[in-house]
C-alpha cells in the first residue's frame, strides 16, 4: 500500500488553502463572463448595423416589385370600387394573391425579423453587463 493513500483521503477541512483564494477565482471567472458579454455585444451591434442597412435596400426592392407587379392597381379598386370588390370577392383575393410580390415581402420580413432578433438580444446582454457582480 502507498503510504500517501491516508492523505488522499483526509477530509477537505484538513486542507490549508492560500489566503483569498476563493475571491481571486470568483473575480476571474467574472471577469471571464465580462468579456464574453463584450464580445457577444460587439457581434451583435454589427447584426443590428447590417441588418438596419439590409432593410433599407430589401425595402427599396420590395417597393420595385411592387409597382412592377401591379399590385397597387389591383388594391386601389378595393379603395375606389369596393361595391364591385365585394361582389366578386373571390377573383379579386386571388388576382391580388397572384400580383403580390412574394419574395420581396419575404427578403423585407426576414430582415427585419433578422433585426429585431439581434436588438432583443442586445438588449438583453447589456442588462447583464450593467448588472452588479453578486460578490466582489
Amino acid at each position: 500500500m502507498h503510504p500517501d493513500f491516508e492523505q488522499l483521503f483526509q477530509p477537505a477541512s484538513n486542507l490549508s488553502l492560500p489566503a483569498g483564494l476563493a475571491q481571486t477565482i470568483w473575480a476571474k471567472i467574472q471577469r471571464r463572463q465580462q468579456q464574453r458579454l463584450r464580445a457577444r455585444l460587439t457581434l451583435l451591434s454589427a447584426s443590428i448595423l447590417g441588418s438596419g442597412l439590409t432593410i433599407l435596400a430589401t425595402a427599396r426592392y420590395a417597393v420595385s416589385e411592387i409597382y412592377q407587379s401591379g399590385f397597387l392597381q389591383y388594391a386601389s379598386v378595393l379603395f375606389t370600387d369596393s361595391h364591385i370588390a365585394l361582389q366578386h370577392w373571390q377573383e379579386f383575393a386571388l388576382s391580388l394573391l397572384e400580383s403580390l410580390p412574394v419574395v420581396g415581402a419575404a427578403l423585407l420580413l426576414g430582415t427585419i425579423l433578422v433585426f429585431l432578433i439581434s436588438l432583443r438580444s442586445t438588449i438583453t446582454y447589456l442588462q447583464l453587463l450593467r448588472r452588479r457582480p453578486l460578490y466582489t
